[in-house]
């Protein structure tokens, strides 16, 4: 059967089977039973006629039919007997009642004893001995109709408990139909229905889409949304909240503002909704549908006291232009969700080829990215870090560089983000942790005299937990002091998982460690915060002193003066020229770097740009260390990225 059946036509067909078994059983035990009964009355006139024939002996060699007669008349007590026979070899010596004369009974042949069933009566036959010489028959018949009567009276109680049985069963049946048909409404409404905010779900996004797809012809806007960051509500006030906060978006999706746009709204699991729009052939536009739905999405909203700004990276595409299957559909929306992620989020975007070229372009990238990590192709550059007071290079910025065997060197632009959003960023920090201690050590142990040694950490490599077991470990195995390591962090990690952070660089502070704020004033606004993290510098993001003189003057006297109550060192970065050095010196800055200096170079250049490099009062050029880092510096400048 079906499995798709409704529970009421299962229940009849198996009441109806039921029937047909319970008949067929009730015929069964009714023909045991008969064979039974018939076997048993059988038995029962074989004994009476083989007792009447052991005491009939006498009788029959005298021919004395008047104790024949007496003798057989004894058997009228039972009602049954219809008839009784005592015979000579001669012919009938006395009779009782009417013997059916069958050919079976006419026979006086046979020595042994005989019977006969037929449906209406059972006849017995059994020789008369004497002296171990048959000497006549005796033939008992007796009426069936008792077995009739038992079988009449079990098929009657039989049919009764069967048609009971059956009502019963037939009673249930259906009030378990009823309950199956109820459950299965319900499991399918389930099946189609997000049980948190009450949309429709994955299940139904599909069955809609295929739907509008078999129109022939038909526009339709396909978009996926995700909740930048909801994890972040999850981890910090619990699934109860992010379960709310669900709720009170896809209400807002579905409400009057979106359905008055002909827009269907669907929950796709987790932190994502589905959106399928029937676009008409002149009016929708599915770029003016997508502003709408981030304008619903755009208004804080309070869960539990608590306020949120929602934001979300929408990805959508068009059918039929953009394929005409619904997972192909899917797929390509999906795809420009993630290209909008990986611009900066909360915003939408619109399918186009060139987008999923890219996107498979970068996923080759981020295998081969895993192998050069596992083949340890990637590499260590070092810029220096000039002391505007010495004027000598007391320090270094360690930076990643990867130079792919058919690509050539790959930018740090390209291959850091991927690295991050593949989770290889922290096991890359680990090494680059570990190769900058052995590389400054290793200068050290040539003679050169040593150096403070910036690493970049990230995010997800700083709040690992063994995060500061590895830092220990570093420090001991190179020998560096720890106060000649510096780890730079960017702004923003300052303001996410406050408590975290704080506590993690309080404990790397306690190793003697240095922490710098890197590209300070482009992140978060992180001023508050600031006093509460043990940091010893501040470095200037290049992109304000790229506006030096000019109107990047405030910010980068601003940052100084902070600094400066705070009791903290500045670096300014991207110094490229004298203008900005001049700048940055007379306003009081430490420390510099930039590619009027050196970009980053490797380690033995870097070690003879050490030994020769002199800032004075114009900048010393004229060295071939020098030359030759300043045309490196030209020709990679396009490609520069810290890490």
């Amino acid at each position: 059967m079906n499995p798709s059946t409704p529970a009421s036509a299962r229940v009849r067909s198996t009441l109806r089977y039921t029937a047909i078994a319970l008949a067929v059983l009730g015929v069964v035990q009714l023909v045991a039973l008969y064979e039974l009964l018939m076997r048993d009355l059988a038995h029962m006139v074989l004994t009476q006629a083989e007792l009447v024939a052991d005491n009939a002996a006498a009788a029959v060699v005298f021919e004395d039919e008047t104790d024949a007669q007496a003798l057989l008349e004894s058997l009228q007590r039972t009602p049954e007997v219809m008839g009784a026979t005592l015979a000579t070899p001669q012919g009938v010596l006395a009779q009782v009642g009417q013997i059916t004369r069958s050919q079976q009974i006419r026979s006086r042949s046979g020595s042994q004893a005989q019977v006969v069933r037929a449906p209406d009566h059972v006849i017995a036959r059994a020789p008369v001995r004497a002296d171990g010489a048959v000497v006549g028959t005796t033939w008992v018949q007796y009426s069936t109709a008792s077995v009739w009567m038992q079988l009449g009276t079990f098929a009657t109680l039989t049919l009764v408990a069967c048609l009971a049985a059956w009502f019963t069963l037939a009673v249930i049946a259906r009030r378990l139909a009823g309950a199956v048909d109820h459950a299965s409404r319900r499991l399918e409404h389930l099946a189609r229905v997000d049980v948190v905010t009450g949309l429709p779900n994955r299940r139904a996004f599909n069955q809609v889409l295929s739907e509008r797809l078999a129109q022939d012809g038909s526009r339709t806007l396909i978009a996926i949304i995700d909740l930048d960051n909801f994890k972040d509500v999850n981890d910090g006030f619990g699934h109860a909240v992010g379960d709310k906060m669900l709720q009170t978006l896809g209400a807002r999706l579905a409400g009057d503002t979106v359905r008055s746009s002909g827009v269907r709204v669907f929950r796709l699991g987790g932190d994502e909704f589905g959106v399928i729009a029937a676009l008409s052939a002149h009016r929708d536009s599915p770029t003016q549908i997508l502003r709408d739905i981030r304008r619903v999405l755009t208004p804080p909203l309070t869960v539990d006291q608590h306020q949120f700004q929602v934001a979300a990276s929408i990805g959508a595409c068009t059918a039929p232009m953009d394929g005409t299957e619904p997972e192909e559909l899917f797929r390509k929306a999906d795809t420009a969700m993630y290209e909008i992620k990986r611009r900066g989020k909360n915003d939408f975007c619109l399918y186009h080829p060139a987008i999923e070229q890219a996107y498979q372009e970068r996923l080759v990238l981020t295998r081969e990215l895993r192998d050069a990590v596992a083949a340890k192709e990637l590499t260590l550059f070092y810029q220096p870090v000039i002391n505007l007071q010495s004027g000598r290079i007391d320090g270094v910025e360690a930076l990643l560089r990867w130079q792919h065997p058919g690509r050539g060197w790959v930018s740090p632009g390209v291959f850091i983000p991927l690295a991050e959003s593949c989770g290889l960023i922290a096991e890359i920090g680990r090494w680059t942790l570990e190769a900058a201690c052995e590389q400054a050590m290793a200068w050290q142990a040539a003679g050169e005299a040593p150096v403070n040694m910036a690493v970049n950490i990230s995010m997800a490599h700083l709040l690992e937990p063994e995060f500061l077991g590895h830092l220990r470990h570093t420090l001991t195995i190179s020998g560096l002091q720890p106060s000649r390591l510096k780890l730079e962090i960017t702004e923003s990690v300052l303001a996410e998982s406050f408590d975290a952070v704080s506590a993690r660089l309080s404990h790397i502070r306690a190793l003697g460690v240095r922490l710098s704020v890197d590209d300070f004033g482009t992140g978060y606004s992180s001023l508050a915060y600031l006093p509460a993290f043990p940091v010893q510098e501040l470095k200037i993001d290049k992109s304000f002193v790229s506006r030096l003189p000019g109107d990047g003057e405030p910010i980068v006297e601003a940052i100084l003066r902070l600094a400066e109550s705070f009791d903290m060192d500045v670096v300014a970065e991207g110094v490229e020229t004298l203008e900005h050095l001049a700048y940055v010196r007379s306003a009081g800055c430490g420390h510099v770097q930039g590619f009027l200096f050196s970009p980053a170079v490797p380690p033995d250049e870097l070690a003879e740009l050490r030994r020769d490099f002199k800032l004075g009062d114009r900048l010393v050029t004229d060295t071939p260390a020098h030359r030759s880092v300043v045309a490196i510096g030209e020709h990679a400048r396009p490609a520069n990225q810290e890490m």
